[in-house]
């Protein structure tokens, strides 16, 4: 038990300090929340307030989706310097660090996920506080999802140049077909559509302006929760450092 507290407590110092060294990366901050107020910027500046707040949801999944871009390079650039091999002759084991990192890039995501939502709120998206807290709870369960989702990728493209593009090809195109308001698909497309994490994410979100369905969207935020734990499960078992 002693070792177990001393651990955690050593892990938990360094989740602070990787948060530290995040928040003081700025301009990563400022891509990575810049991108979807720039785009919501574009609507607003053509006075197209409706089209902006029916596009919003994608708009939000797109700065969720991109948490696991900096995890899965900053595990690649890790890998690549041997860093990995120096934690590892640390008093604390290594998984416990890895945990450290994993918890450090959420809980940094899910505050940049969580500015973009009040930033939007402030262009004319309607919340009432219970919806407010359930959007919150959505993008937690999201975050952690695509956050998971990185290392998974940095499993399979291991080159830190393709990595990028690896994952962007991967996300982006689905975001965009489960998010254009209007898009008509083959109903077996549009099956498969709606049960990608993209368009899951999406379509809790569109919820919370409507009447809610409980059911409906427990099961959503379930599924969304067991994509991610499938995720980190494939990576872990995945994962080899130099």
């Amino acid at each position: 038990m002693p070792y177990l507290v001393a651990h955690l407590s050593s892990m938990f110092d360094f989740v602070g300090f990787l948060i530290r060294a995040n928040l003081r990366n700025l301009q990563s901050l400022a891509i990575s929340v810049g991108t979807p107020v720039a785009i919501l910027a574009v609507f607003a500046l053509q006075r197209q307030q409706h089209t902006a707040l029916a596009i919003f949801p994608m708009i939000l999944s797109i700065a969720v989706i991109f948490g696991g871009v900096t995890l899965g390079t900053r595990i690649l650039n890790w890998n690549d310097q041997k860093i990995f091999r120096r934690l590892a002759v640390t008093p604390v084991p290594l998984p416990y660090l890895l945990t450290g990192l994993l918890l450090a890039q959420l809980i940094v995501n899910i505050l940049q996920s969580v500015l973009v939502l009040i930033l939007g709120m402030t262009i004319g998206i309607e919340l009432s506080i219970g919806h407010f807290i359930l959007a919150i709870v959505l993008i937690v369960v999201a975050t952690f999802t695509f956050t998971a989702l990185g290392p998974l990728v940095a499993t399979f493209i291991q080159r830190i140049d393709l990595y990028n593009y690896a994952y962007i090809f991967l996300l982006l195109p689905t975001t965009f077909v489960g998010g254009l308001p209007g898009m008509s698909l083959p109903p077996a497309v549009n099956q498969i559509v709606q049960i990608l994490p993209t368009t899951l994410f999406m379509n809790l979100f569109q919820s919370l302006t409507a009447p809610l369905d409980i059911a409906a969207t427990l099961l959503r935020t379930l599924l969304l929760l067991a994509y991610g734990i499938i995720f980190l499960t494939i990576a872990s078992l995945r994962f080899q450092w130099n």
